[in-house]
């Protein structure tokens, strides 16, 4: 696609009303991860897929998919109080070493299982969602972890700094 028809694409997106900005750090209602159906969608295997941007025919996901992709997220990856079946499935954090039922044994019921906060905010320089959860530990209160994910709820991924919940 050259950049003449790429100018014309996006002016036309404009004009068709399809740019959406969402309400930006809000807290979210109470919200049971069964709400939005979600399929995992398999992560990409080598550093060409994760770089790939997004088809153009794909459809950016709205607050609520975002918050609900973030939840089976966190619940799938061992960070509430539910043990998935098979660790092999496990996203590792960039900072973590070791086998996977190590992570787990760290990971384990240190989030609550629903989401506190969600924003659209560009992140390591891809447009996306941020999606908080608390700490079950109190001591925490007042920070949060974050998934990140693209604005189409691909690449997520638990960011392992803590993030101040407001």
């Amino acid at each position: 696609m050259c950049r003449t028809q790429l100018a014309i694409l996006v002016v036309f997106v404009t004009a068709c009303g399809e740019s959406r900005r969402p309400e930006t750090n809000r807290t979210l209602p109470t919200m049971s991860p069964k709400s939005v159906p979600f399929e995992p969608m398999p992560a990409p295997s080598t550093p060409a897929e994760k770089a790939r941007p997004p088809r153009l025919d794909a459809t950016p996901i709205d607050a609520k998919e975002a918050v609900a992709i973030a939840e089976r997220f966190v619940r799938d990856n061992g960070y509430t109080d539910f043990v998935p079946p098979d660790l092999s499935k496990l996203q590792s954090e960039s900072i973590e070493r070791g086998d996977r039922e190590f992570w787990l044994k760290m990971r384990h019921n240190s989030l609550r299982p629903l989401a506190r906060v969600v924003s659209r905010d560009t992140h390591r320089g891809i447009e996306g969602w941020v999606v908080g959860f608390d700490y079950v530990d109190s001591r925490y209160s007042g920070h949060c972890r974050v998934v990140t994910m693209d604005a189409y709820g691909r690449n997520l991924r638990m960011e392992h700094k803590d993030s101040i919940a407001k």
